[in-house]
C-alpha cells in the first residue's frame, strides 16, 4: 500500500510539473496574441475599399489606411513597399524600437520617408537611405519584426516597408487596400466604429472584420481547454450526488430510518448544486466572442467549419498578405493545441490526486 502511494505522488509530482509548464505556455501566448492584434476594426480589399489614401489621411486621421504594392530593394530583395496613413502605424499595432513614423503633412506632401523591420540589415537604421524602384526613401523609424513562429506565420517571408509615398502612383488616387479603424472610446463595439468611419468616408465599401474579437480568441480557446480538465471533478460531484440518490431510493424500499433518508438526501442535493453550479460557472468563465457563434444552435458544427474554410479561402486569394488576420489565426492555432495540453494535464492532476487519496491508509 505505500509503495502504490509512493507511486501515485510521483505520478502527482509529473502532472503538476506538466501543468506548470503549460500554465506558462499559455500565459506567453495570451500575452503575445495581445501584443501583436490590436484592438479594432479592419476592412480589405484587393481592389480598394472606395477612398484613397489621402481621402483617408484628410478625412479619418485616427485611422490606418494602406495600399500594398510589390517592389523590391536596390540589391534584389523582394519587398511588400505599404504606402500607409500617418496613423496606420498605432491603428496595426506597429512596435516601434528605433526613430518615429512618420506625420500627415508626409503623406499629403509626398514626402519619401520610410518605416523598416530591424532585420532589414544595413537599411534598418534611421537615416538610411533606400532604393525601391526609380525612388529613394530615406528611413525614419524602425519596427520589431516578427520574433516567435506565430508571428513568422503572418507574413509571407518578404520584409514589409511602411512608406509615406507608394512607389508606384500617388496617395491622391490610389485606393486603400486596407483601412484598420480604432475605438474612440473604451468598449466601443465595432459596428459603432465601423459607422463612424462610415460617416467620415461615405464611399467606404467591403466587409469590416473585429479585430478585438479575433484578439480574443485565443484566450477563449484556452480558457476552453481548462474547462475540460476542470470538468472532471464536476462529473465527480454530479456522480458522487447520483449514487447518494441510488441509495437513498434503495434506502426507501428496505424501510430505513427518516434520520438517515434525510441525510442521504441532504448530501445528495448539496453535491447535485454544487455539480450543477460549477458546470455554469465553466461555461459562463468560457466566454466566447459573439462574433463566432451560430445565430441559434450553440453546437452547430457545420457553422465553426465554415468559418474556418471562409478564412483560408480568403487568405489563398488575397493578393496581398494579411498580417493582423493571420497572425491572430496563426495564434488561434497554437492556442487551440496548447489548450488540448491543458485539458490533459488538468485531468491527469486531478486523476493522480485522486489515486493518491485512494492510497492512503484508513485508519481503524
Amino acid at each position: 500500500m505505500a509503495g502504490q502511494g509512493k507511486k501515485a505522488a510521483l505520478r502527482l509530482c509529473a502532472w503538476l510539473l506538466a501543468l506548470a509548464a503549460c500554465l506558462g505556455g499559455c500565459a506567453w501566448l495570451t500575452g503575445r496574441a495581445s501584443a501583436a492584434v490590436p484592438e479594432g476594426v479592419q476592412m480589405r480589399a484587393a481592389a480598394g475599399v472606395g477612398e484613397t489614401l489621402a481621402s483617408v489621411e484628410q478625412h479619418l486621421p485616427g485611422a490606418g489606411g494602406a495600399v500594398w504594392q510589390q517592389s523590391a530593394l536596390e540589391h534584389g530583395t523582394p519587398v511588400w513597399a505599404v504606402a500607409a496613413t500617418a496613423g496606420y502605424g498605432q491603428a496595426a499595432g506597429v512596435r516601434l524600437t528605433q526613430g518615429g513614423w512618420f506625420g500627415p503633412d508626409a503623406v499629403g506632401e509626398a514626402a519619401r520617408w520610410a518605416v523598416v523591420p530591424d532585420t532589414l540589415g544595413a537599411g534598418s537604421a534611421p537615416g538610411a537611405l533606400l532604393r525601391l524602384g526609380e525612388r529613394y526613401y530615406t528611413v525614419c523609424g524602425v519596427y520589431r519584426s516578427a520574433s516567435d513562429v506565430f508571428a513568422r506565420a503572418a507574413t509571407d517571408g518578404r520584409p514589409v516597408l511602411y512608406l509615406s509615398a507608394p512607389v508606384e502612383g500617388e496617395a491622391e488616387t490610389l485606393q486603400a487596400q486596407q483601412l484598420v479603424a480604432v475605438a474612440s472610446r473604451p468598449g466601443q463595439r465595432a459596428a459603432s466604429v465601423a459607422a463612424q468611419a462610415g460617416k467620415a468616408l461615405p464611399g467606404l465599401h467591403g466587409t469590416w472584420r473585429d479585430l478585438a474579437s479575433l484578439r480574443a480568441l485565443p484566450g477563449t480557446l484556452l480558457r476552453l481547454g481548462a474547462a475540460l480538465g476542470l470538468a472532471l471533478p464536476v462529473f465527480w460531484l454530479l456522480a458522487a450526488s447520483w449514487r447518494r440518490m441510488v441509495r437513498l431510493y434503495d434506502g426507501a424500499l428496505a424501510g430505513l430510518p427518516a434520520r438517515h433518508m434525510a441525510a442521504q438526501g441532504a448530501s445528495a442535493a448539496v453535491l447535485a448544486a454544487a455539480g450543477a453550479g460549477a458546470a455554469g460557472c465553466l461555461v459562463r468563465w468560457i466566454g466566447p466572442p459573439a462574433a463566432y457563434l451560430p445565430a441559434d444552435n450553440l453546437f452547430d458544427w457545420a457553422h465553426y467549419a465554415n468559418l474556418v474554410a471562409a478564412f483560408f479561402q480568403r487568405i489563398n486569394g488575397a493578393s496581398f498578405p494579411d498580417p493582423l488576420a493571420r497572425i491572430g489565426a496563426a495564434y488561434a492555432l497554437g492556442a487551440f493545441f496548447l489548450a488540448l495540453l491543458l485539458a490533459v494535464c488538468l485531468h491527469g492532476v486531478f486523476a493522480a490526486g485522486r489515486a493518491l487519496l485512494q492510497a492512503r491508509p484508513h485508519k481503524g
